[in-house]
C-alpha cells in the first residue's frame, strides 16, 4: 500500500489528516499531564514543545483555552 493510499484511508476513518491527528494527540497528552498536576514546562516538553510560550499558543489556538484551565482547582476531583 502506498503512503498516499494509507493517508486517504486514515482521513476517511478519522476525519483528520495524520499530521493534524498527531498534533491533537500530543496536545491532549500535555493537557492530561496538566490535569494530573504537572507544571506547564513539563507538559510542554511532553507535547514536543521547547518553550512554554509555543505550547501556550498551540493550546490556545487548538482548544480555545489557556493551559492553566486544564489544571484542577483546589478541592476539585477528577470527574472523568
Amino acid at each position: 500500500m502506498s503512503r498516499r493510499t494509507a493517508e486517504q484511508i486514515f482521513v476517511r476513518e478519522t476525519g483528520l489528516a495524520p499530521a493534524r491527528w498527531r498534533r491533537l494527540a500530543q496536545l491532549s497528552r500535555g493537557l492530561a499531564s496538566l490535569a494530573e498536576g504537572k507544571d506547564i514546562d513539563a507538559a510542554a516538553e511532553l507535547s514536543g514543545y521547547r518553550s512554554r510560550s509555543g505550547f501556550f499558543e498551540a493550546i490556545s489556538q487548538t482548544f480555545g483555552m489557556a493551559p492553566s484551565e486544564a489544571r484542577p482547582k483546589a478541592g476539585e476531583t477528577e470527574s472523568w
